[in-house]
């Protein structure tokens, strides 16, 4: 492990424990420094395209300078892609980073593409019922629902239902996130393959229509789901 993967691996510590400030400075300082050396390199590493998205993600999740993490989105991608092709498996990553800030910034068109090629990608590389493959039906499912795509939801929670959804792990925090986003959207009614009186495909062992399918409550301040 080279020094600049020690310096990734630190700064997601900081992260985690919230030391912000700590890992930016950190992030900069290294992305800077790696720039330097390999500026001659026929094919930069791939270690500089994570170190720009782990700082992209962070600016992005602090409300940042957004013209700024999307700069580092595109350049990780343009570095990835120059090392592993376009379908590289750590793309879908990037992509759906650069669609969440498209999608904040109300570029739903953009947001969707990004959206679709991260799931694209997954696809040829991971089975249906990957948990990573929730990563990209969790994002479709946020953009169809601030665009009031009732159908286009759907879609995505059938293929949830199809590939065993209801078998999974749900205190992970991508299933949480689902699962409001399901119950939020209840009034849509039971997704294919589901009756209103069967087992609720979020596992949570109610009926549908007691759990996901149950009508949601008026909107207030207090309740309203925040992406």
């Amino acid at each position: 492990m080279s020094i600049f993967d020690t310096r990734y691996e630190l700064a997601r510590l900081y992260i985690l424990l919230g030391e912000f400030h700590i890992a930016k400075a950190m992030l900069e300082r290294t992305i800077e420094q790696l720039t330097k050396v390999t500026k001659h390199q026929s094919q930069p590493p791939i270690i500089l395209a994570h170190l720009q998205f782990q700082f992209a993600e962070l600016l992005r999740q602090r409300s940042s300078t957004m013209k700024e993490a999307r700069t580092l989105y595109q350049f990780a991608i343009e570095i990835i892609e120059k090392v592993g092709g376009d379908m590289h498996l750590d793309i879908a990553w990037l992509r759906e980073g650069l669609g969440q800030l498209q999608l904040k910034n109300g570029d739903y068109a953009e947001a969707e593409h990004n959206f679709r090629l991260a799931s694209t990608i997954r696809e040829l590389w991971l089975e249906p019922t990957h948990l990573w493959m929730n990563y990209s039906r969790f994002h479709l499912m946020s953009l169809f629902m601030q665009q009031g795509r009732g159908e286009d939801f759907s879609i995505q929670v059938q293929l949830l239902v199809k590939h065993n959804f209801h078998t999974m792990n749900h205190n992970h925090p991508i299933h949480k996130r689902i699962m409001d986003l399901c119950k939020n959207k209840g009034v849509m009614g039971a997704p294919p393959g589901v009756g209103r009186n069967d087992p609720c495909m979020c596992g949570s062992s109610k009926k549908f229509k007691k759990c996901c399918g149950a009508k949601p409550k008026p909107e207030t301040n207090e309740n309203r789901i925040q992406f």
